[in-house]
C-alpha cells in the first residue's frame, strides 16, 4: 500500500513513526494475533510515498479477524483469509488445516530446540 502526501495534501501524516503507530493501533483491534507491519517513506517518481510492508510470522499462524465488521459483506470474528495472487479469499478446509499445522510446527520447534539444547 502506498500513500502519496502530494495527492492527499495536509490530510496525511508524513512522520513514519506516527503512521506506524496508527496502523498498529488499527491492526491490534482487527487481527488476532496482530499482524506485524513496517511503514516508511520511500522515494517515488511522483515524490515521497508511504510503503507498508506486512511481515508473515509462521509462529503466529493463522491470523484471524479479531472483531466482526461490515453489514452486507460481513466479515466475522474468527474468519481467516488467504491471498492467491491478487485474490483474497477464505481458505478451503485442507488449506486452513495446513496453515494451522504450519503455525503449530513453528511454535513447537523453538520450544523443542530449547529443551534439547
Amino acid at each position: 500500500m502506498c500513500i502519496s502526501p502530494r495527492k492527499f495534501g495536509d490530510c496525511c501524516h508524513t512522520d513514519s513513526d506516527v503512521v506506524q503507530e496508527h496502523i498498529e493501533q488499527i491492526l491490534s483491534q482487527y487481527t488476532e494475533p496482530m499482524v506485524d507491519v513496517r511503514y516508511r517513506l520511500v522515494d517515488h517518481r511522483a515524490g515521497p510515498v508511504g510503503k507498508l510492508e506486512v511481515t508473515r510470522d509462521p509462529g503466529k499462524l493463522p491470523y484471524r479477524v479479531a472483531k466482526s465488521i461490515g453489514d452486507k459483506k460481513r466479515i466475522e470474528q474468527g474468519d481467516v483469509f488467504v491471498r492467491h495472487g491478487s485474490l483474497v479469499v477464505k481458505p478451503g478446509q485442507a488449506e486452513l488445516e495446513a496453515i494451522q499445522k504450519e503455525g503449530e510446527r513453528a511454535r513447537f520447534e523453538p520450544a523443542k530446540e530449547a529443551a534439547e539444547g
